[in-house]
């Protein structure tokens, strides 16, 4: 799987936001794929009329800076920061993740709040993003990966033993 390819160190692994999974096209959208490809269609040559404008790079600007604006309480920082730290030591992590991970969660739970037309973060923001976070910046025991567990398995462990704040 990864032949020829080096995996990236822990402190590069740290500087991506999150982890996104993606999954395989479905089927007929596969089948187009290979078909353009065989017909010698590449990238540049691809019709993309069709394809809409969503922003400029002013606009995203203006949304990062309305992320910006968005309330973080000091309890829910805490809240992130524990999460963070009890990857640290949890049962199969051998490697928790660092600080920079306390930064993206509360950073993208800023960006989903302002998503669903909110001024302040809640909990649910910050558990909604602990899996893309936390996966790529923890490692795990090899003895929990034989078992069948996952990255995203040892973060809900620590989600469900993380107390949310109330207020």
């Amino acid at each position: 799987e990864h032949e020829g390819t080096y995996p990236l160190p822990d402190a590069q692994l740290d500087r991506f936001l999150l982890k996104v999974l993606i999954t395989y096209p479905p089927r007929n959208d596969e089948v187009s794929l290979a078909s353009l490809a065989i017909a010698g269609k590449r990238g540049e040559s691809l019709d993309i009329a069709s394809v809409d404008t969503i922003g400029t790079v002013a606009d995203l600007q203006a949304l990062q800076d309305a992320c910006m604006l968005v309330s973080v309480a000091p309890q829910l920082v805490e809240y992130a920061v524990d999460i963070v730290a009890a990857t640290r030591g949890a049962h199969g992590i051998r490697v928790g993740a660092g600080p920079r991970a306390s930064l993206a969660l509360l950073r993208l739970a800023r960006a989903r709040a302002l998503q669903n037309n909110r001024d302040f973060v809640t909990p649910d923001d910050i558990k909604a993003l602990c899996a893309p976070v936390l996966r790529h910046r923890i490692v795990l025991d090899p003895e929990w990966e034989l078992g069948g567990g996952t990255a995203d398995d040892a973060v809900a462990g620590i989600l469900s033993r993380t107390d949310a704040p109330r207020a």
